[in-house]
C-alpha cells in the first residue's frame, strides 16, 4: 500500500530532478544557444548594443555565425560598433583556426562594411593552411569580384572548378553560373560563352542559361548568334518585350511568317501599341533597308525570362555581385511589365538606392511600396527612417510617431523621432521621449548621445562636450559615438579634432559618402574651399550624389563670391531635383547676380514648413532693398504668419531698430538666448555695433551656458578692434583648450590691434596642431607682412609651396604617361618633373583637349588632375598672394595691382587680396576703382576694415572747405633776401567721379619787405613797416587718367590793393609712372618772385619748366632727381639740378631715414645793383642768382605714424622731424630743422601744423603753416 501510495510522488520527483538537471546541463553545455536567444530577443526589441553583446558571446562559444551574422552586421551598422567585433572574431579564429564558418562570417562582416581588402586578407590567410577548402576559396573568388578585381576572382573560380567538388555546401552547377557571370563582368565573353555552353550541355532545358548566353551575344552585337540562341527557347519562356525583340530578329532574317505570328500575338494582348503595329505593318520595308533594320536591332537592350521569379533572382544576383546599375535596370523592367506590381520589387529597388546613398530615389520607391501595402510595419519603419536621414523631418514625423507609439523600445525610431522633434522646434515633445528612454535605458550610449545632442541644440557646448568625452572614456572604441561627437564639435569650433575623426573614419571606410560630405562642409567652415571643392567634384566625376554635390558647390561658390559659378551649380542642383532646399539656393544665386525678379518667382514656389520662413525673410530683404515701404508691409504680414520668428519681426520694423522702446519689445519678445543672439547678429548686419553687443550680453544673462552668444560677443568685439576680445577668447579657451576657432579669432584680433608678435605666436600654436592648414598659413603670413617682417611672411608662404603639386601629378600620371605618344602631352609631362611647382599642372589642364589621346586616357588624366585639384589651387593662390604681398611691401603698387587682379580672378573669396587690391588703387589715386571692391567686402563679417575704408573713400571724395595759413620770413645776402610773407587761403573743393577734383580758392596775401641794418636803399625809413596787401582767386583742376598718367592744371590771379600790378599765375603738369620704377613729372609753373622791395617794384615773375623723378627701390632706397629751368620775366635764366639719395634704416610706422643731397645752380645773369650816388635805387635781377653753385647736405629724418588703423584710406595721425646740415661752394655751412604734425579726426576733420627754421652764415629763414579742413 505504501509503495503504491508514494510511487507516483517518486516518479514525479525523479522527473522533476531530470528536468532540472537537463536545464542546468543545457545552460552549462549549450550556453551558446542561450546567448543566441538573448541576442535575438534584444535585437527584435531594438536594443542593438545588448544584442551585439550576446551575439559576440555566442561567437566566442563557437556558435556557427550563419545563424546570426546578418543580425550582428545590422546591429553593428546601427551602433557603428565594428572594431570590438573584429577583435572577437580574431580571438575566435585563434581559438578555432580551422573553423571555416567563423572565417566566412568574419569575411562577410568586413564585406558588409565594404572593407574588401581586410576580408581578402582573412580568407587568404586561412587558405595558406587549408588550400583544399573550396568553400572558403569560393568566398574569396566572390570577394575579389565585389572588389572589381575580376582577374583574381577568375583565377580563384578556376581553382574551385578544377577539382571535383565534394563539399555538400557547394552546388557545382551554381558555381559555374556564378563563374560565367563574373567572366561576362570582366568582358571575357568568349570564356563566358564556353561556360554557358557547358551548362547547357549539362542541363539542356535551363532556359535562363540560354537567355544569359543570348545577352552576351547581344553585347557583342552578334545578332545572328543571338537569333540562333533565342530560337531554341520556347516562346512562352520569354517575356513580352523579349518576344518582340525575337520577332524583330525573325523579320531581319526574312522569316516573316514567324515574325508576323509573334507580332500579332503581342497585339492581341496590347491592341493599342502603335509602335509594334507600325513595326508589324512595315516589316517588309524596314527589314530590307539595312540602315533601318540595324537601327531596330540596336534598340534591343536585353532579353528576360517570362518568369518573374527568374528575373527577380537575376536582379538579386546583380545585387550580390554589386552590379547595382544592372540590378536597377532589371527591377525597373520587372516593375514596368507587371500589371500588379509586387511591392517587394519596389522595396528591393529602394534598398539598392539606399545602398548607393541615393536617398531621394530610395524614398520614391519605398513610398510607392508603402502606398500598395500600408500595413507593412517593416516597410513603414524603413520609409520613416530614410525620410529622417534625408532631412524630410516634417514627412517623417507622423510615421515616426506612429512607430514609436507601437513600440516605444525601438531605439532607432525613438532617436530619429527626438531629432525630428528638435528640428521642428517641438522641444517639449523631444524631451518627453528622451526622458522615457533615459529611464528605460539608463546606461545606453545612444541615449546619452541624444542627451548630449540636446545640449548641443540648446547651445550648451561645455555640457555636450563633457557627456561625449565621458562616453568615449567609458566605452570601447565606438565609431558611431566618435563621429557624432565630431558632428557637434562645430558648435564650439573644434574643427581640427573633427577633421582628424572624419579622416580616420574614411581611412577605414573610403567609400562612406556621408562622412565625405561632412568633412567637405567642415573644410568650408574653415575656409579651405579648395579641399572641399575637390571632394564635391569627385562626386560629380563619378556621377554620384549629383544633387547634393551641386548644391554644396553652389553654396561654396556663393561664399567664394564666384557668382556665375554659384548660379551654374545652383541651377544644376535645381534641374536634378527641384526641392525647396535647391530652390532657395537658386534664388540666393539669382539675387547675387542681380536677377531679383526671377529669384522672387522661385521663392514663391517654396512651400515646405522647413524652408518657408527662410524663403519669406529672403523675399522681404529683396523687397526692402528695392522698395522699403513695400518690403516692410510684406514683412509685417509675414510677422503675423510667423509670430515666433524674431528675425522677420526685426526686419518688419527696420525703421524702429534704433528706438529704445522697440529694443525693449524685442528683448521681451525673444523666447530664449537663441532668439536674443539672432537679434544681436541682425544688429551687427546693420552696422549697429553697440546694440549688437548689448543683445549678446542679454543672451548670456538669459542663459549663461549659451556658447554661441559668448563667442558672438567676443567676435563682435574683435571686429570692432577692441583688445578686450582677447580676454573673452581666453575665458572660452579655458573650457575648450587648443580650440581651432577660438585660437584663430584670438590670432586675428591680436593682428588687427597691432599686437603682431603675440598674434604670430597664436598662429604658431595652430600650425603645431595642423602644419598644413593653408588658411592659417595665409593668415600668419599676412600678420607678418603687416608687421613689416617680410622675411617671415615670405618664409611662411613658402611653407605651403613645397613640395610642388607637379611632383604628385607626375606620379599619378606615370602609368598612363608612358602609353601616350602625343608629343604635346610628352612635353607637358616632362615639365612636371623638370620644373616641379604648379605650372606643369596648369599646362596639362589647359591643353588637355588638344592632346591626341583616347577617351579612356583622357579620363585617367582628368582623374589625376582631380586628385591634385586642391593642392594646385592652394599653391597657385598662395604663390600669387606671396608675390602680390611682396610687391605691395616694396611699394611697387602697379605690379601689386596686376598680381592682385590675377589672384582675385583665380581665387575670388580671398578677402585680404580684394582689400589689398583696393589699397593699390588708393595708392595709385584711383579711388573710384577701389570703391566697388570695398562694397564687395562690407557684407563679409570677417573683414572689419572694409566698412571703414568705404566710408573713408566716400568722405575723401566729398566736397570740403579748407582754411590755410602760411607764414614765411627770410633774411640774408644783403638786401637780396629780405621779406616777411603771409598767405591765407579759403578753399572750396568738389570731386567728380572721385578722381577728378575742382578747387576754387580765395586768397589773401600780405608781403612786407624788410631791410638790412646798414642798408643803402634810398628813402629806406619811409619804406620800413609797410605791408603790401593783395587778394586773389585760383581755380585748380586735378585728375588721374589711369594708373600711369595724371594731370594738374591751375590758374590764379593776384590783385594788389596799391602800387603794384595785377598778376596772372598758374601751373600745368603731367605725371607719368614708368611702371613702379619711377614717377616722372613734367610741368610748368608761373609765380611771383618776391624776395625784397625791388622784386615787388619790378613785378618779377618766374616761369619754371621742370622734369622731376621719384624712385623707391625695395622700399628702403629712394632716389629723387630734379631738372628745372627757371625763366624770369627780366630776361634771366637759372638752371637747377638736384639729386637726393635716401635710405630707410627702420620700417613703417617708425621710419628713421638718412639722406644725402647734391645740388647745382647756375644763373645766366647775376645781380646788378643800380646806385644813385651812394643810394641803392634798384636791383636788376632782384633775387638770388647763384653762379656755378654747388651744395652738399646730409639729412636725418624721423616719421612716426600714430594712426589707429594703418591702411591707405584710414584716418591719418603722424608727426615728423627732419634735421639737415651741409655746406656749399659759397662757403656757407647751414643747419635746418623741420617739424610737422598731422591729424584727421572725427571722420571728416583734418588739422595740421608744420614749421621749419634754417640758419647759415649768409641766409636765414623760418616758416610755419597750418590748415584746417572739413568734408561735408
Amino acid at each position: 500500500m505504501f509503495k503504491y501510495k508514494y510511487r507516483k510522488y517518486w516518479v514525479f520527483s525523479v522527473l522533476f530532478i531530470i528536468t532540472i538537471a537537463t536545464t542546468i546541463s543545457y545552460h552549462f553545455f549549450e550556453s551558446k544557444w542561450i546567448d543566441f536567444r538573448k541576442g535575438e530577443k534584444y535585437f527584435n526589441k531594438g536594443r542593438y548594443s545588448k544584442a551585439i553583446e550576446f551575439y559576440t558571446k555566442a561567437l566566442k562559444k563557437d556558435l556557427d555565425p550563419k545563424f546570426y551574422v546578418s543580425q550582428l552586421i545590422s546591429a553593428a551598422q546601427i551602433t557603428n560598433t565594428i572594431d570590438p567585433i573584429v577583435d572577437i572574431y580574431f580571438m575566435c579564429i585563434e581559438k578555432n583556426p580551422d573553423n571555416d564558418e567563423i572565417v566566412k562570417g568574419f569575411a562577410a562582416f568586413y564585406v558588409h562594411f565594404k572593407r574588401y581588402d581586410e576580408a581578402i586578407k582573412i580568407l587568404r590567410r586561412y587558405l595558406i593552411d587549408n588550400p583544399e577548402d573550396y568553400y572558403i576559396r569560393l568566398e574569396l573568388a566572390r570577394v575579389y569580384s565585389w572588389n572589381d578585381n575580376y582577374d583574381q576572382s577568375i583565377i580563384e573560380y578556376k581553382k574551385v572548378l578544377s577539382n571535383e567538388i565534394h563539399d555538400i555546401r557547394l552546388d557545382e552547377y551554381q558555381v559555374k553560373i556564378e563563374f560565367a557571370k563574373v567572366l561576362s563582368y570582366a568582358e571575357k565573353y568568349d570564356e563566358a560563352i564556353a561556360v554557358y555552353e557547358q551548362l547547357i550541355y549539362e542541363k539542356s532545358r535551363d532556359w535562363e542559361i540560354y537567355i544569359e548566353k543570348a545577352n552576351i551575344y547581344l553585347t557583342l552585337k552578334d545578332y545572328h548568334k543571338v537569333f540562333q540562341t533565342l530560337k531554341e527557347i520556347p516562346l512562352e519562356e520569354l517575356d513580352d518585350s523579349s518576344q518582340v525583340y525575337l520577332a524583330d530578329l525573325y523579320a531581319f532574317y526574312k522569316q516573316y511568317e514567324e515574325a508576323q505570328e509573334i507580332y500579332l500575338s503581342y497585339l492581341e494582348k496590347h491592341p493599342y501599341s502603335k509602335i509594334i503595329y507600325r513595326k508589324y505593318k512595315n516589316m517588309h520595308n524596314w527589314s530590307i533597308d539595312k540602315n533601318n533594320s540595324l537601327e531596330v536591332l540596336d534598340n534591343i537592350k536585353a532579353f528576360y525570362s517570362s518568369d518573374n521569379e527568374v528575373v527577380d533572382a537575376l536582379a538579386k544576383d546583380y545585387i550580390f555581385a554589386k552590379k547595382y546599375d544592372a540590378a536597377i535596370k532589371t527591377y525597373k523592367h520587372l516593375i514596368q511589365r507587371s500589371e500588379n506590381v509586387d511591392p517587394c520589387y519596389l522595396i528591393e529597388l529602394g534598398d539598392i538606392y539606399l545602398a548607393l546613398d541615393e536617398k531621394d530615389n530610395a524614398i520614391e520607391y519605398f513610398q510607392k511600396a508603402y502606398e500598395i501595402d500600408p500595413l507593412d510595419d517593416d516597410l513603414k519603419r524603413k520609409l520613416a527612417l530614410t525620410l529622417a536621414w534625408s532631412g524630410y523631418n516634417n514627412k517623417a514625423l507622423s510615421l515616426l510617431k506612429e512607430l514609436n507609439d507601437e513600440d516605444k523600445k525601438d531605439l532607432l525610431v525613438a532617436v530619429e523621432l527626438i531629432r525630428a522633434y528638435v528640428l521642428e522646434d517641438e522641444i517639449k515633445k523631444a524631451k518627453k521621449v528622451l526622458t522615457y528612454l533615459e529611464k528605460k535605458f539608463p546606461h545606453n550610449s545612444n541615449i546619452q548621445m541624444e542627451v548630449a545632442n540636446m545640449h548641443s541644440h540648446f547651445g550648451h557646448a561645455k555640457e555636450a562636450k563633457e557627456i561625449y568625452t565621458n562616453l568615449i572614456n567609458a566605452t570601447e572604441y565606438n565609431e558611431n559615438i566618435i563621429l557624432d561627437f565630431a558632428n557637434i564639435m562645430r558648435l564650439w569650433g573644434a574643427f581640427y579634432e573633427a577633421e582628424k575623426i572624419y579622416k580616420n573614419a574614411l581611412s577605414k571606410d573610403p567609400s562612406n559618402t556621408d562622412i565625405k560630405f561632412q568633412l567637405a562642409w567642415l573644410l568650408v567652415n574653415m575656409k579651405r574651399y579648395e579641399e572641399a571643392e575637390q571632394i564635391y567634384k569627385k562626386f560629380i566625376f563619378q556621377k554620384k550624389n549629383l544633387d547634393k554635390a551641386y548644391y554644396r558647390l553652389g553654396r561654396v561658390k556663393l561664399l567664394q563670391r564666384d557668382l556665375e559659378q554659384a548660379l551654374f551649380y545652383a541651377n544644376k542642383a535645381f534641374i536634378i531635383n527641384p526641392k525647396d532646399q535647391n530652390k532657395l539656393l537658386l534664388a540666393e544665386a539669382l539675387i547675387k547676380n542681380n536677377e531679383s525678379d526671377e529669384a522672387l518667382k522661385i521663392l514663391d514656389e517654396v512651400k515646405s514648413k522647413k524652408y518657408l520662413k527662410v524663403a519669406t525673410l529672403l523675399k522681404g530683404k529683396v523687397y526692402l532693398a528695392e522698395n522699403k515701404e513695400l518690403g516692410q508691409n510684406f514683412l509685417r504680414k509675414a510677422a503675423e504668419l510667423f509670430k515666433d520668428d524674431i528675425e522677420i519681426y526685426f526686419y518688419a520694423n527696420i525703421d524702429n531698430i534704433k528706438n529704445e522702446e522697440f529694443k525693449e519689445v524685442l528683448a521681451k519678445r525673444a523666447k530664449d538666448a537663441k532668439d536674443l543672439t539672432k537679434i544681436a547678429w541682425a544688429y551687427a548686419e546693420n552696422n549697429l555695433q553697440d546694440e549688437a553687443l548689448s543683445f549678446f550680453e542679454k543672451a548670456i544673462d538669459k542663459d549663461e551656458k549659451y556658447y554661441p552668444a559668448k563667442f558672438g560677443l567676443a567676435q563682435n568685439l574683435a571686429m570692432d578692434n577692441k583688445i578686450e576680445a582677447v580676454s573673452k577668447f581666453d575665458d572660452l579657451l579655458k573650457s575648450f583648450p587648443n580650440d581651432y576657432q577660438l585660437l584663430l579669432w584670438k590670432g586675428r584680433v591680436l593682428g588687427w590691434t597691432k599686437h603682431f608678435k603675440e598674434s604670430i605666436e597664436v598662429y604658431d600654436i595652430l600650425l603645431s596642431l595642423n602644419p598644413n592648414d593653408p588658411q592659417v598659413i595665409r593668415e600668419k603670413a599676412r600678420v607678418a607682412a603687416w608687421d613689416k617682417n617680410i622675411e617671415l611672411s615670405l618664409e611662411t608662404y613658402d611653407r605651403a609651396l613645397k613640395p610642388g603639386v607637379d611632383i604628385d601629378l607626375y606620379e599619378s600620371l606615370l602609368p598612363v604617361g608612358s602609353e601616350i605618344s602625343d608629343p604635346r602631352f610628352q612635353k607637358d609631362f616632362k615639365i612636371l618633373k623638370d620644373r616641379p611647382m604648379f605650372f606643369g599642372y596648369e599646362n596639362i589642364k589647359n591643353n588637355l583637349d588638344t592632346y591626341d589621346i583616347s577617351k579612356d586616357q583622357k579620363k585617367l588624366i582628368e582623374k589625376a588632375l582631380l586628385k591634385n585639384f586642391a593642392m594646385y589651387y592652394i599653391q597657385k593662390s598662395i604663390d600669387l598672394e606671396k608675390d602680390a604681398k611682396h610687391a605691395y611691401y616694396r611699394m611697387d603698387y602697379i605690379e601689386a595691382n596686376a598680381l592682385y587682379k590675377e589672384l582675385i580672378e583665380f581665387f575670388p573669396s580671398n578677402e585680404e587680396a580684394i582689400f589689398d587690391y583696393a589699397q593699390t588703387f588708393c595708392h595709385l589715386d584711383l579711388c573710384d576703382e577701389a570703391r566697388p571692391l570695398y562694397r564687395i567686402l562690407i557684407k563679409d563679417f570677417n573683414h572689419n576694415r572694409a566698412k571703414i575704408a568705404l566710408e573713408r573713400n566716400k568722405i575723401k571724395s566729398d566736397p570740403y572747405f579748407r582754411f590755410y595759413h602760411w607764414y614765411f620770413q627770410e633774411e640774408g645776402r644783403g638786401d637780396i633776401d629780405r621779406v616777411i610773407r603771409n598767405r591765407t587761403d579759403f578753399d572750396l573743393s568738389y570731386y567728380y567721379n572721385c578722381r577728378n577734383q575742382l578747387t576754387v580758392t580765395a586768397h589773401r596775401w600780405s608781403e612786407k619787405p624788410t631791410y638790412e641794418k646798414n642798408t643803402q636803399i634810398k628813402d629806406v625809413e619811409s619804406l620800413k613797416g609797410i605791408s603790401y596787401e593783395a587778394y586773389g582767386y585760383s581755380i585748380d583742376f586735378d585728375t588721374t587718367f589711369s594708373k600711369y598718367v595724371g594731370m594738374s592744371l591751375g590758374y590764379r590771379q593776384k590783385y594788389y590793393l596799391k602800387k603794384f600790378n595785377t598778376t596772372n599765375l598758374g601751373h600745368l603738369s603731367f605725371w607719368f609712372r614708368a611702371k613702379d620704377a619711377a614717377k616722372i613729372t613734367l610741368g610748368f609753373d608761373r609765380d611771383n618772385e618776391i624776395d625784397n622791395i625791388f622784386s615787388l617794384r619790378n613785378d618779377v615773375q618766374i616761369n619754371k619748366i621742370f622734369l622731376e623723378s621719384h624712385s623707391l627701390l625695395k622700399r628702403r632706397f629712394s632716389i629723387d632727381a630734379l631738372m628745372e629751368g627757371q625763366i624770369y620775366s627780366d630776361n634771366n635764366f637759372i638752371d637747377l639740378f638736384r639729386l637726393d639719395l635716401g635710405f630707410r634704416l627702420t620700417p613703417f610706422p617708425k621710419i628713421f631715414k638718412i639722406e644725402i643731397r647734391g645740388e647745382y645752380r647756375d644763373s645766366d645773369k647775376l645781380n646788378l645793383f643800380v646806385f644813385e650816388g651812394t643810394d641803392l635805387i634798384n636791383i636788376i635781377h632782384p633775387y638770388w642768382t647763384p653762379n656755378h653753385y654747388k651744395a652738399f647736405y646730409g639729412t636725418l629724418s624721423w616719421y612716426h605714424d600714430l594712426s589707429l588703423l594703418q591702411f591707405c584710406e584710414a584716418q591719418k595721425h603722424y608727426y615728423q622731424f627732419r634735421l639737415l646740415s651741409g655746406t656749399d661752394t659759397e662757403k656757407n655751412p647751414a643747419i635746418s630743422f623741420f617739424g610737422g604734425w598731422y591729424l584727421e579726426f572725427r571722420k571728416r576733420g583734418l588739422i595740421s601744423l608744420n614749421g621749419y627754421i634754417h640758419r647759415s652764415k649768409i641766409w636765414d629763414s623760418s616758416s610755419i603753416w597750418a590748415e584746417y579742413k572739413y568734408s561735408f
